[in-house]
């Protein structure tokens, strides 16, 4: 269970390095920064996230999930606002960002699902199905 939330944050510190490095507008003052960032977006996403998801369901059906993108910015730029160091000129980096940080997670679920359609085909293999 640690191990997999260390790996996770991991994966976020990657993802912020990029977009500091991709986007102009982000920025980092320190390494202790990236990380403190790392460290507070995980946390919003795992809280703050879901509960703004929740709160903006009707925009996110009218637009079809694209209002899924806002939440994602506002919890970027609500993570720079909370980590001194962690410092974004405007909505468009903290969009662009939102888009890299949660590319891990689109990336995560094509994995885990191709690990098991793997597995379910192998048990169906097993068991004599076509």
């Amino acid at each position: 269970m640690i191990s997999r939330i260390v790996v996770l944050w991991l994966a976020i510190v990657a993802r912020l390095w990029l977009a500091s490095r991709a986007i102009p507008g982000v920025r980092f003052s320190s390494p202790l920064a990236l990380w403190g960032g790392a460290l507070v977006l995980g946390v919003l996403d795992v809280t703050a996230g879901p509960v703004l998801l929740i709160a903006t369901f009707p925009f996110t059906v009218i637009t079809l999930g694209l209002f899924v993108f806002v939440v994602n910015a506002a919890v970027v730029m609500l993570a720079a606002k909370l980590v001194p160091g962690f410092d974004l000129d405007g909505v468009l980096p903290a969009f662009y960002t939102g888009l890299i940080v949660a590319s891990h997670a689109v990336a995560g679920y094509l994995v885990g699902l191709a690990l098991v359609s793997d597995r379910v085909q192998l048990a169906s293999r097993g068991v004599g199905f076509a």
